[in-house]
């Protein structure tokens, strides 16, 4: 069974490295998803009785940990691929810890605890069906331990309370599943059993965790109209869970609308006087320190006006809630529903009133009413007033019924609503006051205030071509001053003419009052609207403006906002529907910005960055990185070196924060800092070239290099580092990692003898690699073709290279005698190239000419060389054959000039002794480039 095994293991394995390497090289999760799944229907063979060797199942563990660990490193939270990725790991270690679950209880709660998580991973994408089967598998693993437990006396206090944590987990996720599917009354079961099995105060996580899923019960009560059960639910939580009055402000609002809106929908029926005051002790706990809050007002209120206890404690919550009015926004009326909650809570108690013939009440309940509404109208901008829906349905409201209370209203308060009920009516007197202030515009405060109220009313009533007339004439007069709202209000008004626009940003930018929050309103509206050079100049802006009372926090994330979207829009031009077209045209813009980007977070101390600026940097990185892919594609490698120079700076600030260079980065850092390099002077290179061998060197040294078993990769690592080694002239260096590389290379492997030759030719044509070095090199590259069979036509190429840098003839001499020897030896192996032994037999002969002239007995040695080199030309170099055997046996090599006259003019070689100087022969240089690039 285990030889049928290992290489199941193995297969796992090498598709785990895939997996890891595509998720460091890939910026989509996407990606890396279908091989995922693959890899998990792979893993189906753990099912059945398999018997694993203790190698296999260190394998296993080590490669499922190290799955886990990516995935929780490198792709975000609640994403399938991440998820599959988790499933993939803990099979591998549950499979490698199956004979240990007998044994120790600590596996079972490990495996129970991973599975729990998995679970809740599937819930959070929606696959059901996956989280619903492990969570079922978790309950079998629960019965597991408690079977194990049973069998030991006395089990440790802390792996006691271990398992109850998780058997709440468990719970917790399976509650986490039904609410997924709407499945609440299961939901309402399970919180339930965790209140029962809870055994130790559960943490702010658990309890803020229940708080969330028992609101949703009760709305789901009250969506079948048992109104009465939501509450008693509520009630019964609140009173077993002391510690939620500490969750978020945001489930304690929500729980204070949820129990106004309840009360609202028993339709004025009476609540006795227990559960009332249970109710406001819950309120009173949550809104502890936040009194003032109007949902925590409005809840109580209807408390109150629904309970069966003394008006006293109803007309104290009114006018409670009366002193602690705030100024009404069209947000805060967004985020609490305010002014329908309000009418609705005292129109129950208004009947409450009229039951009981409480006419002093009554009139008390209309006042606030009114009130109310009337602060709201008076603190609305103009803006607010057009895009509020309740506006006229609450004028309307309060002119219908203030005759009710109309002798307890002040004059200034009647005259505040019913001038701002009529718009029409009141533009006339607006414009008659206008008429009188025209005389006396200069200098004139008040000419400026109501200018804007002439705009506001020209907005309600459909005036648009009048509506700037106003401020616009202010605005002419020397002596007023506009401020950075009118601007604003101006650029709202204007935004369908772009010339209008240009002009409003232009006097915008400066003028008094421009906070952070109204040139961020300004360039919303730009952006919305497609003004990428409006925008632009706002940002410019911006980035001149110091953080104000060191809120370096907003700042930012103003800075990087503006910076998005002046990004976006030069990607997504108008002007320029395609995006290479678009690319090309605002590249300057993109490249600024991005810089500018970069610069920004460099002033930024790493460790202090929140969440929301960490995102932005990280957008950044990935926006940089992908914009440099798309201009290397069009052609443009300066913008492509440029966005890779960035990106590397941002990759720097990142590992700031902890110092660690992790796998991934390191192959970010890495293409950023080549990208430099090809396109960086003599100094420059000499400055980058040491931070890629380090960089190299960082990424050979880890303990799961994800790319690093990859032989295109290894060859790329290679290049970079003898380009590197050559350029710093460390030629010993470049020359370690040729072999090394030769060492390590399959002589199946075309593509990697390529590159083999290619780190040769990179170190022999650097312009000061001594003789020495190129000698060296030389023999190396020989003797590696010499022992490929198959590559004889490159041996016979990098051999005549060789050949020609041999400084000494008797070296020479030896290396052509050994070719010769190897031409008789005649082992089967393919036939050494006939050009090649031509140029043999001419430099031998030549050398034997030349040796003749001082040393007769060598140059016969040579020339004898040669003759014996003659024998192993075929057919086709009979002439040259015929020409030698016509020369007497006696004769001397002085007289066999004509011979070597006739070969060399056949061969057109000439005299091949200059070859000996290939480090300085720019031909021979750049015949080997050729070669090489072939």
């Amino acid at each position: 069974m285990q030889d049928a095994v290992a290489p199941f293991i193995t297969e796992l394995a090498t598709l785990v490295s895939e997996i890891q390497a595509l998720v460091a090289i890939s910026m989509e999760p996407s990606h890396v998803l279908p091989l995922a799944q693959r890899t998990l229907e792979k893993t189906r063979r753990f099912n059945e009785r398999l018997e694993l060797t203790q190698e296999e199942n260190m394998i296993l563990e080590s490669n499922g940990i190290n799955l886990w660990n990516c995935a929780t490193n490198h792709l975000p939270s609640m994403n399938e691929t991440r998820t599959v990725l988790y499933h993939i790991g803990f099979k591998m270690m549950k499979a490698a810890y199956k004979s240990l679950l007998d044994k120790d209880v600590t596996f079972l709660l490990q495996i129970l605890e991973m599975t729990i998580f998995l679970g809740s991973q599937y819930t959070g994408c929606c696959l059901f069906d996956e989280a619903k089967a492990l969570l079922q598998s978790a309950e079998q693993w629960i019965q597991i331990v408690e079977a194990h437990s049973a069998k030991i006396d006395q089990q440790p206090i802390q792996r006691v309370i271990k398992f109850n944590e998780l058997q709440t987990d468990l719970l917790m996720a399976t509650a986490e599943l039904a609410a997924k599917q709407g499945q609440w009354q299961q939901v309402r079961i399970y919180i339930k059993r965790i209140e029962d099995t809870c055994l130790v105060q559960p943490s702010e996580e658990t309890v803020s965790f229940l708080f969330h899923f028992c609101l949703h019960v009760s709305m789901d009560l009250g969506a079948n109209k048992k109104w009465d059960d939501a509450l008693d639910w509520i009630l019964a939580f609140c009173t077993n869970t002391k510690s939620y009055v500490h969750c978020d402000e945001f489930l304690l609002t929500r729980l204070a609308q949820v129990i106004g809106h309840a009360l609202l929908e028993r339709k004025g029926e009476l609540m006795h006087e227990s559960p009332m005051y249970r109710l406001v002790a819950i309120l009173d706990a949550c809104f502890l320190d936040r009194r003032a809050h109007l949902d925590y007002h409005c809840a109580k209120v209807m408390v109150y006006a629904t309970s069966a206890s003394d008006m006293e404690d109803l007309e104290t919550a009114v006018f409670d809630r009366m002193e602690s009015i705030e100024p009404m926004t069209e947000e805060t009326l967004e985020m609490t529903q305010s002014l329908n909650r309000i009418v609705g809570c005292i129109e129950v108690f208004t009947q409450r009133c009229l039951v009981q013939h409480n006419v002093s009440l009554f009139r008390h309940l209309y006042l606030f009413k009114i009130y109310i509404v009337s602060e709201w109208i008076t603190r609305q901008s103009p803006t607010t007033i057009i895009t509020s829906p309740l506006y006229d349905s609450t004028i309307k409201f309060i002119m219908d019924e203030m005759y009710l209370v109309k002798d307890q209203l002040s004059h200034d308060d009647l005259w505040c609503c019913q001038i701002n009920e009529n718009y029409v009516a009141a533009l006339p007197w607006y414009k008659q006051l206008w008429s009188l202030c025209l005389a006396s515009l200069k200098d004139n405060v008040n000419a400026l205030v109501l200018a804007r109220k002439l705009t506001a009313c020209c907005i309600q009533v459909g005036g648009m071509d009048t509506t700037t007339t106003y401020i616009e004439t202010c605005l002419a007069e020397p002596g007023i001053t506009a401020s950075a709202l009118d601007y604003l209000l101006l650029l709202q008004i204007n935004l369908s003419d772009e010339s209008k626009v240009s002009k409003d940003i232009s006097m915008l930018i400066g003028a008094p009052g421009l906070s952070r929050d109204i040139a961020m309103a300004a360039a919303h509206l730009c952006y919305k609207n497609g003004y990428c050079d409006m925008l632009q100049i706002i940002l410019d802006y911006a980035l001149t403006m110091e953080a104000v009372d060191l809120d370096q926090e907003g700042h930012g994330r103003n800075i990087m906002t503006l910076i998005r979207w002046a990004v976006r829009l030069c990607i997504n031009d108008d002007n320029n529907p395609n995006i290479h077209t678009a690319l090309l045209t605002n590249k300057d813009d993109i490249l600024k910005y991005m810089g500018k980007g970069a610069d920004f977070f460099a002033t930024l101390k790493p460790q202090t960055l929140s969440s929301t600026l960490q995102e932005h940097r990280h957008w950044l990185l990935r926006t940089g990185w992908n914009l440099a892919l798309q201009f290397y594609d069009l052609g443009r490698e300066d913008a492509g070196v440029a966005l890779l120079t960035i990106a590397g700076k941002i990759i720097c600030l990142i590992l700031g924060d902890d110092g660690t260079l992790t796998d991934q980065y390191t192959s970010c850092l890495l293409v950023c800092a080549c990208g430099q390099l090809h396109t960086s002077n003599a100094d420059d290179k000499l400055q980058l070239c040491p931070d890629i061998v380090s960089l190299i060197d960082h990424l050979a040294a880890l303990e799961q290099p994800d790319l690093d078993n990859t032989p295109s990769f290894a060859a790329l690592l290679a290049l970079l580092k003898v380009q590197c080694y050559a350029t710093l002239k460390q030629f010993d260096a470049a020359c370690e990692t040729l072999k090394s590389y030769g060492d390590q290379l399959d002589r199946n492997d075309a593509g990697g003898r390529a590159i083999y030759e290619r780190l040769a030719g990179t170190i022999i044509q650097q312009d000061q690699c001594p003789s020495t070095v190129v000698t060296d090199v030389l023999r190396e590259v020989s003797s590696y073709f010499k022992q490929q069979h198959d590559s004889i036509n490159k041996w016979a190429q990098w051999n005549r290279m060789y050949l020609s840098t041999m400084q000494g003839t008797d070296e020479a001499f030896d290396a052509i005698h050994q070719l010769c020897t190897f031409f008789a030896q005649g082992d089967g192996t393919p036939k050494y190239p006939q050009n090649e032994i031509h140029y043999l037999v001419v430099i031998t002969w030549n050398e034997g000419i030349t040796q003749n002239h001082h040393a007769s007995k060598q140059g016969q040695k040579w020339c004898r060389l040669s003759y014996d080199l003659l024998s192993y030309l075929d057919a086709s170099h009979s002439v040259v054959k015929h020409q030698a055997a016509q020369l007497p046996q006696g004769r001397m090599p002085m007289e066999a000039k004509p011979l070597v006259a006739f070969v060399t003019s056949a061969l057109g070689l000439g005299v091949f002794m200059g070859f000996r100087k290939l480090r300085v022969d720019p031909d021979l240089r750049s015949h080997a480039a050729s070669y090489l690039e072939q």
